[in-house]
């Protein structure tokens, strides 16, 4: 009866190991795929600040051409405030 025990319990203890173990490497999947999303979305920042330039850029050499005395610095301080 003992053995069967012991047995038993030997079962238990390898069936909770592996739930750990499991659960463990859940985590780690889910946090590489955090990791994934954040550096995903860090590159879509980076492309939309690039076009945010681009598009400065650009409009900065429209209002050249419209008005020849357009002011860059003026423009800058109108849209910071």
């Amino acid at each position: 009866m003992a053995d069967q025990q012991t047995i038993e319990r030997i079962q238990q203890e390898v069936h909770t190991a592996n739930q750990s173990k499991a659960y463990e490497e859940g985590k780690k999947e889910s946090i590489n795929d955090l990791k994934t999303i954040i550096n995903l979305q860090k590159d879509r920042i980076a492309n939309l600040e690039r076009k945010v330039e681009k598009y400065k850029l650009g409009y900065d050499n429209l209002c050249i051409l419209v008005n020849p005395s357009y002011d860059k610095n003026i423009f800058k301080e109108i849209m910071n405030s």
